[in-house]
């Protein structure tokens, strides 16, 4: 399975903490990583040559320095914002184009998660499901709390 971690957000929503210059995803918000390293973490055992990242130009090195065991293949630079529905499409272009085929997960960088583990397993499931109907699309979320 190969997962698309979009981090390129325009650091506005959680102001004065996130800025145009350092949006949450790459700050340190709780504990001692950003959401973007979790967010690695979170799917390393899926192996680091199926994580990508999705940023803008901007970000790139900001990536580089908190993901430097991924493969600067593997962080796909948007050219300039457009939103997530174009972000999402130019990606998979992207991944088509390389060669790259299979189940693919589209997931934020900026998300938090007490239970990584159930995740995991939840991501696991759905690449099943992929693998054996590959036009099926698996949404997975959240029962809201409130």
């Amino acid at each position: 399975m190969k997962i698309i971690i979009f981090a390129g957000g325009a650091g506005t929503r959680l102001w004065p903490l996130s800025r145009k210059n350092s949006p949450k995803q790459f700050g340190l918000l709780v504990g001692d990583k950003s959401t973007l390293r979790r967010a690695v973490d979170r799917v390393r055992s899926f192996g680091m040559e199926n994580i990508y990242i999705s940023t803008n130009e901007d970000y790139a090195e900001t990536v580089k320095a908190q993901a430097p065991e991924l493969s600067e293949k593997n962080i796909l630079t948007e050219p300039e914002k457009r939103d997530l529905a174009a972000a999402v499409a130019l990606s998979l272009f992207r991944l088509k184009n390389s060669g790259r085929s299979g189940p693919v997960a589209v997931m934020w960088a900026d998300h938090l998660m007490k239970r990584e583990d159930n995740f995991v397993l939840a991501l696991q499931k759905a690449r099943g499901l992929v693998e054996k109907n590959p036009k099926q699309i698996v949404f997975l979320g959240e029962r809201p709390r409130f």
